[in-house]
């Protein structure tokens, strides 16, 4: 088979659309704005304004005056409130429209059928093409992987298509891909706990620091001019039932947790995860829910996502 697939079933798709889209967009998110077209893709975060993360996003653009922000679904309600609080001036309007769909492609193969089905090979990670009135786009990682976002009528013939060659996977295979890739997820329990530096979304790309003010802006750029983050991301396995998104992790030269699980997948012998960790925690060894709990074994985040150490 020359491909695999799976419907991205915990991800959801927020729209912004109108004139101002963009607009009000660059007032808001972490990326610039200025860098989106139909033909770039953009990592991204919305923060309140104590730089505290309310929700991350890839963001495409599939037509003129239509952004797509592919988050978590289930943070995807909060995120819509949140952010629609400031747009009542602007004219732009969030949709949550219930029929768009989300799925996953990759493996051997994956980018000749994005480039024979959409035309274009999509060589580089955030390359995204306009495709069925939704889009597709090239997300992060060492292999060729794609999401797409469609809208239902060109939904079920996507499906159609890639099942002629390809093969369907699973959403554990899918999420352990982005595990390895170091690309960390805001989910329900960490909605507001962390700024961006947390989760090394100033090395991911994330984050602009030349594009302007946005919310949370100031806590952010002080903190990447004048400071260093207490945490950071890094990426384990723990021998263990995958943990749940914000699971304390402890070390024994501290009372208090020390680093928290962002996101986790099961694996065969237990699970592989993104977690946050302090330095000395992270010096000390850390362990799952208590001192007494699983160790995790640290595994290598791609170059680019690794911190720089003193």
């Amino acid at each position: 088979m020359s491909h695999r697939y799976t419907e991205l079933d915990n991800e959801a798709l927020l729209h912004i659309e109108g004139p101002d889209a963009s607009k009000f967009a660059q007032g808001q998110f972490t990326c610039d704005l200025r860098q989106l077209s139909e033909q770039q893709a953009l990592l991204g975060a919305y923060c309140n304004p104590q730089g505290r993360m309310v929700c991350d996003f890839l963001l495409a653009q599939p037509g003129a005056d239509h952004l797509v922000l592919r988050m978590r679904a289930d943070i995807v309600d909060q995120a819509a409130s949140v952010i629609g609080k400031y747009i009542l001036f602007s004219k732009a309007e969030i949709i949550q429209p219930p029929t768009w769909r989300c799925f996953g492609l990759w493996g051997e193969g994956a980018g000749s059928w994005v480039a024979q089905q959409a035309g274009n090979e999509l060589a580089e990670p955030l390359a995204s093409v306009a495709f069925g009135n939704g889009a597709i786009v090239r997300v992060p990682g060492e292999d060729a992987r794609f999401e797409c976002y469609l809208p239902a009528d060109a939904a079920e013939d996507f499906v159609a298509a890639l099942a002629e060659n390809g093969e369907a996977g699973t959403r554990s295979e899918w999420e352990l891909g982005s595990i390895v890739a170091g690309m960390a997820r805001i989910e329900a329990p960490t909605v507001e706990e962390f700024i961006p530096q947390m989760l090394n979304y100033d090395l991911s790309g994330h984050v602009s620091f030349t594009k302007g003010c946005y919310t949370g802006q100031e806590v952010v750029a002080r903190m990447h001019y004048r400071g260093k983050p207490k945490r950071r991301l890094y990426r384990a396995t723990v021998v263990a039932t995958a943990p749940e998104a914000g699971t304390a992790l402890f070390s024994a030269a501290a009372s208090q947790a020390v680093g928290n699980i962002i996101n986790a997948v099961p694996e065969a012998d237990g699970a592989q995860v993104l977690f946050n960790a302090t330095e000395a925690g992270l010096e000390q060894g850390l362990h799952l829910e208590s001192i007494e709990g699983p160790d995790l074994e640290l595994l290598p985040l791609p170059a680019n996502l690794q911190p720089a150490t003193d």
